[in-house]
């Protein structure tokens, strides 16, 4: 089995997860506007008219993301119903995930983060400048995901959150896990996943549950800014996985 993010099987049921969210017309990132003091942090709503083949599907909104202290981070998503799948709402709203995902330069971004309490998570990783030793990981949107370790091996993953500005700290994590979940078409997908893009898929499935990185955290010396963890902590946090890296690398042609 291919421990590059590829799928271990597929059972395509209409569709697929690129002609629901992934396509080619999204941008890297996206403009966007500050919210003004006071209001959630993240983004300020921006819309435009997305194209979607030959039809004008629904408006791509860059959402706001709640930050730590908003209650819908310490709630857990409810599963999304069979009828809902397939549907230009459900597509609406994986849309808005992957815009705002891709605005904030995140490696992942779950729909409790902006205040929809829905079971869905968007990843992506490319050239990103918050995650630069992350292997590259194509864009998925995974909706009522099912994360299972694959062993009791694991790995220290030094981890940030968008909705815990300025926050990083060291936790535990399973080295490899399967996962099952289907795409907004209603399409099943199950897939192995192996370090760092493992412990972004167990950090996503912890937001659907109500729990932050923090909680997570064993040793809390080890919180620190970004600045101090680029300044003192990166580099050796790095040395330490390249192990992993090497036996779990990006998937190609991921940009």
């Amino acid at each position: 089995m291919a421990h590059r993010g590829g799928a271990r099987w597929r059972r395509k049921r209409r569709g697929s997860i690129e002609s629901a969210c992934r396509a080619p017309e999204f941008p890297a990132r996206c403009l966007f506007r500050p919210i003004p003091k006071g209001r959630a942090e993240g983004f300020q709503r921006v819309s435009r008219v997305q194209p979607h083949g030959h039809a004008i599907v629904a408006q791509v909104t860059t959402l706001p993301i709640v930050q730590i202290g908003h209650p819908a981070l310490r709630q857990r998503a409810r599963e999304v119903p069979n009828e809902q799948f397939d549907t230009p709402e459900l597509r609406r709203i994986c849309a808005d995930l992957v815009e705002t995902m891709r605005a904030a330069n995140g490696a992942g971004l779950a729909a409790p983060q902006v205040d929809i309490p829905m079971r869905i998570f968007a990843v992506e990783v490319g050239d990103n400048p918050r995650y630069p030793y992350k292997p590259r990981l194509g864009l998925r949107v995974l909706v009522n995901p099912v994360v299972r370790p694959v062993s009791e091996e694991t790995y220290q993953s030094y981890e940030g959150c968008l909705s815990i500005p300025d926050l990083r700290g060291l936790l535990t994590r399973h080295t490899e896990v399967d996962v099952t979940y289907l795409d907004p078409d209603g399409s099943e997908h199950v897939e192995r996943f192996g370090g760092p893009s493992a412990g972004t898929m167990q950090h996503e499935l912890d937001h659907l549950d109500g729990v932050l990185f923090p909680d997570r955290v064993h040793d809390p010396t080890t919180f620190c800014t970004w600045a101090m963890f680029r300044t003192y902590h990166e580099e050796a946090w790095v040395e330490s996985i390249q192990p992993l890296l090497a036996r779990f690398p990006g998937e190609p042609g991921t940009s």
